[in-house]
């Protein structure tokens, strides 16, 4: 190794992402910001508290093992149609139909008691709209910055979403204690209708982003680190740009190909 440490190698450029303070963050898109904050108090309560609520209402270690991987299960299958209708529609609906269908899983959480299956359904669904709302969230706020500020911004919400997590499973584990067990799923819902209803806010705060305007959705987990959701990002930004340049391109070869056929009919009846 000492050859190799003693050679004159060149260090590869690495580009800093300048710093955004995070009151620049929620000036430049509220809903990221704290709908992120909130969906970080989701997640952990989901991951950390689960197996705790599933110990306190008597499942077995084989039901709890399932119960913490419907959670998850269902990210896997949701995210692919709500990436699909994120391209397709003013996310910030997406944001309330997927936070309300959280909320709504809770409450038959809540309802139902210890039954198996419609636990498992709750489970689900009310896990399998988290991964998929990291995504949107973080799509929705790089609709509304420059290609410069995406990789700083990026790094706030990551830091944001800890800041949740820390808040989530305090929050439930108290109430746990307070009001039993499923207090849990009440916490969870009241979680998921708070994103809900601070979507439908801002919907009449802010006019709707043009969906040829909007920046690709990102399908990265909420596990990710800083610099995954900072390349992730660029990725996006790369690829809208991609589509808008391409898109460009097809509208002025269109005009080019009418203009052709306008001359050509000109040119047909000038002729005797």
């Amino acid at each position: 190794f000492g050859p190799i440490l003693l050679s004159a190698t060149p260090v590869p450029a690495v580009e800093v992402a300048r710093p955004m303070r995070l009151r620049a963050l929620f000036a430049g898109s509220p809903l990221g910001t704290v709908g992120i904050f909130l969906l970080g108090s989701v997640y952990a309560t989901q991951s950390g508290m689960g197996a705790v609520f599933g110990t306190q209402i008597g499942l077995t270690a084989a039901q709890i093992a399932l119960f913490v991987a419907m959670l998850f299960a269902g990210a896997l299958v949701l995210q692919y149609p709500i990436g699909w209708l994120s391209d397709r529609m003013d996310r910030r609906k997406l944001i309330f139909g997927a936070a309300t269908l959280g909320a709504t899983a809770c409450m038959l959480g809540w309802l139902i008691g210890d039954a198996h299956r419609p636990l498992m359904a709750a489970a689900f669904f009310a896990g399998g709209v988290t991964t998929p709302l990291y995504a949107l969230f973080l799509a929705y706020t790089n609709d509304f910055l420059s290609a410069e500020d995406m990789p700083a911004a990026s790094g706030g919400l990551v830091f944001t979403f800890g800041l949740g997590a820390i808040a989530g499973p305090l929050v439930t584990g108290w109430a746990m204690q307070g009001l039993g067990p499923f207090a849990f799923w009440l916490v969870l819902g009241a979680t998921f209708g708070a994103i809900a209803l601070y979507a439908l806010y801002r919907m009449t705060q802010r006019p709707v982003v043009p969906v040829e305007e909007t920046e690709s959705y990102l399908g990265v987990l909420p596990t990710a680190s800083p610099i995954a959701v900072e390349a992730a990002g660029a990725w996006a930004a790369e690829q809208a740009e991609a589509g808008r340049e391409a898109e460009a391109e097809r509208e002025a070869e269109a005009e080019r190909e009418a203009e052709r056929e306008a001359e050509a009919e000109r040119e047909a009846g000038s002729k005797p």
